[in-house]
């Protein structure tokens, strides 16, 4: 075998090996964009999850500022010596 021959045949290797090498980088490439979508879009929908249960928590104490608590009615029951308070419907905590 002559040098040129040798050559020849190591850069048809070189050639197969890098072009191996380029098809496996961007099928990795590929699925890791592939990832980062889901990844995006699951990020997304917890988001928009989050901001509907707040608003529908929003929507059911009716007004968005403030801590809410139970209002204590002055209705009673005593059961075994315990007093039990009905509890009516939420309101804002006075500050």
């Amino acid at each position: 075998m002559k040098y040129a021959e040798l050559v020849r045949d190591t850069d048809e290797m070189t050639k197969r090996i890098v072009l191996k090498e380029d098809i496996v980088c961007w099928v990795m490439i590929g699925l890791m964009a592939v990832l980062a979508i889901i990844g995006l879009r699951l990020i997304w929908e917890e988001c928009r999850d989050r901001k509907e249960q707040k608003a529908a928590r929003q929507q059911a104490t009716g007004n968005s500022f403030g801590e809410y608590r139970p209002t204590v009615t002055d209705t009673v029951q005593v059961v075994n010596g315990v007093e039990f308070h009905r509890m009516g419907p939420a309101g804002r905590v006075p500050d």
